[in-house]
């Protein structure tokens, strides 16, 4: 959805979400993160982050609510 997001990140390392977070930052995207301390690698994970924001605050992560609801 934003240009330059997810470039430069070294993936598969510790740094991931700092790096994440500091490209968000830099190109002016709001970030949050869940209380959740999984990741996010597989269809299932994708599945089971679905089902977490059923139980999650309706204004918790509008883009990606949406994003699930399909076009």
């Amino acid at each position: 959805m934003h240009a330059g997001l997810f470039e430069r990140i070294d993936w598969g390392t510790a740094s991931v979400l700092a790096e994440t977070l500091r490209a968000a930052d830099g190109i002016g995207v709001d970030s949050g993160r869940f209380r959740l301390r999984t990741d996010v690698d597989t269809i299932a994970d994708l599945h089971r982050l679905e089902r977490d924001l059923e139980g999650a605050p309706d204004d918790a992560c509008p883009h990606l609510r949406r994003w699930f609801s399909g076009p």
